[in-house]
């Protein structure tokens, strides 16, 4: 029998649900429950992440109890947040969640660079202060010289369990950055944000 487990974690609490086929229908069960939520630290609001893997260690090791030894696995979380990583891998900050201040008032920055209306054209997302562009905007640039690969919070768990760096489409668009027209981020805006493509 094959086993499906989905961690799916939320702003204030997540779950890890197994999932079975049995005669052509789904059973799902819970197998573990833990609360999220984001703390202060130096004056920004942050995600506790290896906190929320340990949570995933801890559904997997439930899992295992049960006597599942093998299982397909999947992780959804929230969308918009990131963490940076350097050239080994190492993550560079803390995962600063969208409900911090510091993109209150960085729309109309952009928008002297990138009209509104282009940044519509290209992505077709709403526009709200903490989408992932304004959000990379105000990191430093020290920071984003440092940087090598950039992971949603989604992709950075799972590259922790699979040591594969990925961004699922999905997570990327919720960004702001990922063209409607190719499905490939965009490189006007990505360089109007300090971003290098690669």
């Amino acid at each position: 029998m094959k086993h499906y487990i989905a961690v799916d974690i939320g702003a204030s609490s997540g779950r890890a649900i197994l999932a079975n086929i049995d005669n052509n229908r789904i059973k799902t069960q819970e197998i573990n429950r833990f609360a999220n939520g984001f703390t202060t630290q130096n004056q920004q609001e942050v995600w506790d992440v290896d906190y929320l893997f340990e949570e995933i260690i801890v559904s997997l090791k439930k899992a295992k109890a049960m006597g599942i030894t093998e299982c397909y696995l999947s992780i959804d979380t929230w969308g918009v947040d990131y963490l940076f990583l350097d050239h080994k891998g190492k993550r560079l900050q803390n995962a600063v969640s969208y409900r911090d201040s510091r993109t209150d008032t960085t729309m109309d920055k952009l928008f002297k660079d990138v009209s509104k209306y282009d940044i519509f054209q290209k992505t077709g997302i709403q526009f709200l202060t903490f989408n992932t562009i304004y959000q990379l905007f105000e990191e430093t640039h020290a920071l984003k010289g440092q940087a090598h690969d950039i992971l949603l919070i989604p992709d950075y768990l799972n590259y922790l369990l699979t040591n594969e760096k990925r961004n699922e489409i999905t997570n990327l668009s919720t960004t702001q950055l990922l063209s409607v027209n190719d499905h490939s981020l965009d490189e006007e805006l990505l360089t109007s944000i300090g971003i290098d493509k690669e």
